[in-house]
């Protein structure tokens, strides 16, 4: 037996359940929300709003029911206008140009392909590689952009071949990070990394997941708990461990250890302790 459904009647039998769902991604995209990818969630949700009769809820309610407090939702020096120009030239596979400002506030044009925009804690992030660029050690390698300090985007007008997945995937790239940094290609595999918490952590880590590499922590007599897991080195999770102040002691190894307690920042601390220990480095 067939029974025939006016299209318009599918979308009002779930019709509320795609409000929720756009009214979560516009939330959770909140540094798009002012350009082009924003106007089409608005437009979205307007759509399904209109198509839902009985159970329409008021936008001002929507704004209410889902709210963003990362730093990601707002992040500074990011305009829409280099969100819709980045993602316009990843889904055309369209290199980009632009001037990058460095650490050290000095500003370089590169000529980039475009891979992936990141959603990190801070904001979005640009994960592409360099073709042409004033520094000769930064071409034909992939890095990491902060799009706060991307300026002048435009079009190259050159296409470029998306890498396969066997030669890039973000999960690969990014699985062994604890954050947005990604390793330096002289720091090698990931490390085993051993934290011993306080007691006054146990529930905070029965009921979170530091990576998703964590072993289940043990249980030490004193109710302190040790956790193992699977990482680089980097200033991401340094920064992480330092949060937590003396409730969290790292066990090994001995460079993060040694990182955490010096107080040193990214740039610096990563060459000392993590690409200096290396094979041919200086320590």
């Amino acid at each position: 037996m067939f029974r025939w459904v006016w299209p318009s009647r599918l979308h009002e039998s779930k019709g509320i359940e795609w409000v929720w769902t756009l009214a979560i991604a516009r939330t959770m995209l909140g540094a798009f929300h002012d350009g082009e990818i924003g106007r089409v969630l608005e437009e979205l949700l307007e759509e399904q709003l209109n198509r839902v009769v009985k159970e329409r809820p008021q936008v001002d309610h929507l704004d209410r029911m889902f709210y963003a407090t990362s730093r990601a939702f707002d992040p500074p020096g990011v305009t829409p206008d280099t969100i819709d120009r980045i993602a316009q030239a990843i889904a055309r596979r369209r290199r980009i140009i632009i001037r990058y400002r460095h650490f050290n506030g000095s500003d370089e044009r590169q000529e980039i392909e475009p891979w992936t925009l990141l959603m990190a804690d801070e904001g979005p992030y640009l994960y592409g590689k360099c073709v042409e660029c004033e520094n000769p050690d930064r071409r034909d390698r992939p890095r990491v952009y902060s799009v706060a300090r991307i300026a002048a985007v435009r079009d190259s007008q050159t296409t470029f071949i998306y890498p396969h997945r066997t030669v890039y995937d973000p999960a690969a790239v990014f699985g062994d990070c604890f954050g947005i940094f990604v390793p330096d290609e002289q720091a090698g595999a990931p490390v085993d990394i051993v934290l011993r918490f306080e007691a006054s952590m146990a529930t905070f880590l029965e009921h979170s997941r530091i990576h998703r590499s964590q072993q289940t922590p043990e249980r030490l007599p004193e109710g302190e708990r040790r956790v193992r897991l699977r990482l680089h080195v980097t200033y991401d999770l340094v920064r992480w461990i330092r949060g937590h102040g003396d409730t969290v002691y790292v066990e090994q190894p001995q460079n993060l250890r040694e990182w955490v307690k010096s107080g040193m920042g990214g740039q610096e601390g990563y060459k000392r302790f993590v690409l200096d220990i290396q094979p041919g480095g200086a320590r």
